[in-house]
C-alpha cells in the first residue's frame, strides 16, 4: 500500500476490491472489471434459459442430455428429439435474437464503462506519466559524451520550459546481464548494511551429498547468478579475488564464488544512445507547453537531427529499458513471424505427441453396439486438452518475450492474440476429431435421420451436422471439452504449480546451501517461483472459454444452464484466485495502460459473432424466416460472422469513445513532480538501469540515483538537486510461514459459541415449562 499518515507501508488487506481499488495500476484494475462483466453475463445466460424453460417447456431443460441404452431406446430417442428440437426451435431462435442484440449493447456498455474508469482513475491520480514528454528521433551518441546534460539545456532552451531531466535510451543488449546483476546486487548489499543478520558462533559444513554438489555446480549457476556479490571493477578485496580464483581453479565446479567483478565504466563508455529517451517537467502544463512548442516549430535540432516531443502514454514500470534499440518495425514484424513460426512448431509437437494418439484411440474403437470409451478416455481427454492449453501458453508467452517490444502493455496485446489464435487452432482440431468420432459412433449404432435414411447414406456436412443423432452427441462432447478440462482444470492447478510447489523447493534448496546467500539467494527464488511474475494473460483465458461456451448454441439447448452456469462459477474460484495472487503472492507491479483491455474487448466480437452465426444457423427454413440450401446456409452463417465482426470493430473504434470523460486540467499547474515522486518511488530515472549506473560511475552524483526494485523502495536516497525525493522506511517483513486461516482462533470462537449454547439451554427449558404450566 501507499505510506499512511505516519509514513509506515502495509499489504493491501485480502477484501481489498479490486474492481475499485488501484492497486497493480488502472490495466490490472480493468482486468477484474472485465472479468466480472464476464461472470455476471454468464450466469445471467444460464438463469435466462432456465426462466425460458419454465414458463415455455420442460424439455428444454433436457434435450439433447438424455441417453439411450439400447438401439429401439435410441430410434425412440431421436424421433422425440427431433420433433421436439423442431417444435421449440421458435425458443430457439427467439432467445438468440435478444441474447446477440443485449450481448452486443453490453459489450458497447462494457467498453464505454472501461474507458470512463480509465479517465476518471487517470484524471484523479497523477503519475509520473503526466510529467514525461518521450523524446524521439534521437542522434546516435557515445557514452561518453554528457548525453543527459546537453538533452535537458537544449530543451529547456528551445521550449522555454524548466526540465528536471532527461533520463535516455541506451543499447546494453550485450551487457544486459552484467547491468542488471550489478545493480540488484548493489542493493541486496545496501539492505544488509541497513539491516545486518546476526553472525552465526560457527559456520555450518557444506553438504557433501552428490545432489548438494550437483546443486552447486549446475542447478544454481543455471537459475541465478554465478556468485554471492557482483561488484564493479576494482571494488573486490584481496580476500574475495583470491577466493574468486581458487573458484575458477575448481575442476569439480561444487564451489560457490563469493564476488564477481564488472567492468561496468568500460560498458558504459562503450555503449550508444536508442532513437527513444524522456524528459520530465515540474508540471503537467509545462509539459504540454514544451509538447505544443516541438509539434509548432515541427521539432527541436539536437545534434544534427530534428527530435520531437509527444507526451507520454506510458508509466516508467511499462518500459522495458533493454528493449529500446529495437525500434525498427520491420526487426518487431521479423520476430512476430518468427514466433508464429514457433507457435506453428509447438501445435505441431502437441498434436503429434498429445492428441494423435488420443484421436487414433478413438477413431479405431468399435462403436458397434453403442459401445462407448470409458471413465479413462474421458480423463485422457481432458489432460489431453490441458497439456494442450499450457503447451500454448509456454509458447506464445516466449513468443510475446522475444519480439522485444519496448512496452510491456505491447507484449501483453501480442500474447493475448497470439494465444487466443493458437488455442482456437486446438478447439477446432478437437471439434473436427469430435466429429469424426460423433459420426463413427452413430454409423455403429446404425442411427438414422428422422425421415428414415442411415446417417453413413447422408453424404453432405450439413446434413450430417442437423441430424439430432449427431447434434446430440456433439453437444455431449462439446460439454466434455469445456468442463472441467478447459474451465477448470489448469486454473486450480496452476497457483500450486507456478507459487506454493516451487517455493517449497527454492526454501528447501537454499536452506540446504549454506554458501547460498544475498543476491545469489534472491535471484534464485524468483528463478524458480514463476507466479510471481503478474501479467495479463487472463484476459485470453476469458475470451477462450466465453468462446467455447457460445459453440453450444449450435446444438440441442439442454446443455445451455449447465455450461453457462459452469462458465460463471468457474470464473467466480478464478476470480478469487487471481484477487488473492494480487494482494499476496507477486511481485509489486503496475499495468497503467487501457491498450490490452480496448484489444481484449476487440476480441469480444468473436463470441458474439459467433451468436450471430448460430442465429442464422437455427432459422434456417423456420416459419416466417428464409429457407437455404446446406452450401448456402454455411456461407450465410460465414457472411454474418465477418458482418458483425466489422460491425464490432467499427462501434468500437468511433462510437465507444464518444461517451468519454471529458479532460480536467484543474490541477495540471497544482501538482507538482516533486508530490508525486515523493508518493511514487518508480521514476523515469530511478527506473532506468543505465541512468543510475551513469548517475553513480560517469557524472559522480552523490548520493547517486538509486534503481527501483520493487519491495526495496526503502533504499531510495533523496537528491533533490537531481529530482530525487522520494523516502520512506522499510515495509515490515512478511512471514511467509504464517498461517492462511488462524486455526486457534476459529477454535476458540466454536468452543465459545458452544458454552454459550449450553448455557442458554436450561433458560430455553424453563421457559418450556412455565409455558407448559400455564397451559
Amino acid at each position: 500500500m501507499p505510506p499512511d499518515e505516519s509514513g509506515a507501508r502495509h499489504l493491501w488487506p485480502v477484501s481489498t476490491n479490486l474492481m475499485k481499488q488501484v492497486v497493480a495500476g488502472v490495466g490490472t484494475q480493468l482486468q477484474f472489471n472485465f472479468q466480472a462483466a464476464i461472470i455476471v453475463w454468464a450466469l445471467a445466460v444460464s438463469a435466462a434459459w432456465a426462466l425460458l424453460a419454465y414458463f415455455v417447456d420442460d424439455a428444454l431443460f433436457i434435450l439433447g442430455t438424455r441417453r439411450a441404452k439400447t438401439a429401439r431406446q435410441n430410434c425412440i430417442l431421436v424421433a422425440w428429439g427431433f420433433e421436439t428440437q423442431h417444435r421449440l426451435m421458435w425458443t430457439k431462435v427467439d432467445f438468440m435474437i435478444v441474447l446477440y442484440i443485449a450481448s452486443f449493447l453490453l459489450c458497447m456498455a462494457l467498453g464505454i464503462y472501461q474507458l470512463r474508469v480509465f479517465q476518471k482513475t487517470d484524471q484523479a491520480n497523477s503519475t509520473h506519466k503526466d510529467f514525461a514528454a518521450r523524446i524521439r528521433n534521437m542522434p546516435l551518441m557515445e557514452g561518453t559524451e554528457n548525453v543527459e546534460e546537453q538533452l535537458k539545456e537544449r530543451i529547456e532552451s528551445a521550449t522555454g520550459q524548466k526540465v528536471v531531466g532527461v533520463s535516455v535510451c541506451w543499447d546494453f543488449v550485450e551487457h544486459e546481464e552484467d547491468v542488471m546483476e550489478l545493480l540488484e546486487s548493489q542493493l541486496v548489499e545496501k539492505d544488509a548494511a541497513l539491516h545486518p543478520e546476526p553472525v552465526a558462533e560457527e559456520e555450518p559444513e557444506e553438504p557433501q551429498s552428490w545432489f548438494a554438489k550437483m546443486e552447486r555446480s549446475t542447478m544454481l549457476p543455471a537459475m541465478a547468478s554465478e556468485a554471492n556479490k557482483i561488484v564493479a571493477k576494482g571494488e573486490a578485496t584481496a580476500e574475495e579475488r583470491a577466493q574468486a580464483q581458487e573458484c575458477a581453479g575448481d575442476d569439480d565446479g561444487d564451489q560457490v564464488v563469493d564476488v564477481k567483478e564488472v567492468d561496468i565504466i568500460g560498458i558504459l563508455k562503450s555503449i550508444r544512445t536508442c532513437p527513444d529517451a524522456y524528459a520530465v517537467f515540474e508540471t503537467e502544463t509545462a509539459r504540454d507547453a514544451a509538447v505544443d512548442t516541438s509539434v509548432q516549430s515541427g521539432g527541436i535540432e539536437f545534434n544534427g537531427n530534428m527530435i520531437t516531443l509527444n507526451a507520454s502514454r506510458v508509466e516508467p514500470q511499462s518500459v522495458q529499458w533493454p528493449n529500446c534499440a529495437n525500434t525498427d518495425l520491420w526487426f518487431k514484424a521479423k520476430r512476430i513471424l518468427m514466433g508464429v513460426g514457433v507457435i506453428c512448431l509447438g501445435l505441431a509437437v502437441w498434436v503429434v505427441a498429445f492428441y494423435l494418439p488420443y484421436a487414433w484411440f478413438s477413431l479405431t474403437f468399435n462403436y458397434s453396439y453403442g459401445r462407448e470409451p470409458g471413465l479413462m478416455a474421458g480423463v485422457t481427454f481432458s489432460m489431453v486438452v490441458v497439456a494442450g492449453n499450457l503447451l500454448m501458453y509456454q509458447v506464445c508467452s516466449i513468443t510475446a518475450v522475444n519480439a522485444k517490444f519496448i512496452y510491456i502493455d505491447d507484449r501483453e496485446v501480442c500474447y493475448m492474440l497470439c494465444y487466443c489464435f493458437a488455442c482456437t487452432f486446438n478447439v477446432v482440431l478437437d471439434l473436427c476429431c469430435t466429429y469424426k468420432v460423433a459420426y463413427k459412433i452413430n454409423v455403429g449404432l446404425r442411427q438414422k435421420t428422422y425421415d428414415g435414411h442411415l446417417l453413413e447414406n447422408i453424404q453432405t456436412f450439413a446434413g450430417r451436422f442437423e441430424s439430432y443423432a449427431m447434434q446430440r452427441l456433439l453437444a455431449n462432447n462439446l460439454w466434455a471439452y469445456a468442463f472441467p478440462a478447459t474451465f477448470l482444470i489448469g486454473f486450480v492447478a496452476e497457483p500450486i504449480a507456478t507459487i506454493y510447489a516451487p517455493f517449497k523447493v527454492a526454501c528447501q534448496i537454499i536452506g540446504s546451501q549454506p554458501s547460498v546467500g544475498g543476491f545469489m539467494a534472491e535471484q534464485l527464488m524468483p528463478a524458480l517461483i514463476a507466479g510471481t511474475e503478474y501479467d495479463l494473460s487472463r484476459y485470453a483465458d476469458v475470451l477462450l472459454n466465453v468462446m467455447i461456451a457460445v459453440l453450444i448454441f449450435f446444438f440441442p439447448g439442454g446443455f445451455n444452464i449447465q455450461m453457462f452456469g459452469a462458465l460463471g462459477v468457474c470464473h467466480i474460484i478464478i476470480y478469487a484466485l487471481d484477487h488473492y495472487k494480487v494482494l499476496r503472492c507477486i511481485k509489486a507491479v503496475e499495468y497503467a495502460g487501457k491498450m490490452v483491455d480496448w484489444w481484449a474487448q476487440l476480441v469480444l466480437c468473436l463470441p458474439t459473432a459467433l451468436m450471430l452465426s448460430c442465429l442464422v444457423f437455427k432459422a434456417n427454413c423456420e416459419p416466417d424466416y428464409y429457407c437455404l440450401n446446406d452450401g448456402d446456409t454455411v456461407i450465410a452463417c460465414a457472411a454474418a460472422f465477418f458482418a458483425h465482426v466489422f460491425l464490432h470493430t467499427l462501434c468500437l473504434i468511433f462510437v465507444v469513445p464518444l461517451f468519454g470523460q471529458e479532460a480536467s486540467g484543474d490541477d495540471a499547474d497544482s501538482v507538482t513532480y516533486k508530490s508525486v515522486c515523493e508518493r511514487l518511488a518508480c521514476s523515469w530515472f530511478t527506473s532506468n538501469p543505465i541512468y543510475c549506473l551513469r548517475s553513480q560511475y560517469i557524472y559522480k552524483h552523490s548520493p547517486p540515483c538509486t534503481f527501483y526494485s520493487p519491495g526495496k523502495e526503502h533504499l531510495m536516497e533523496l537528491n533533490e538537486e537531481l529530482g530525487f525525493y522520494f523516502d520512506n522506511d522499510a515495509a515490515p517483513e512478511e512471514d511467509f510461514n504464517a498461517k492462511l486461516v488462524d486455526t486457534d482462533a476459529l477454535k476458540a470462537n466454536f468452543d465459545k459459541l458452544k458454552a454459550q449454547l449450553k448455557k442458554d439451554e436450561p433458560a430455553d427449558e424453563q421457559k418450556d415449562e412455565e409455558g407448559a404450566a400455564k397451559a
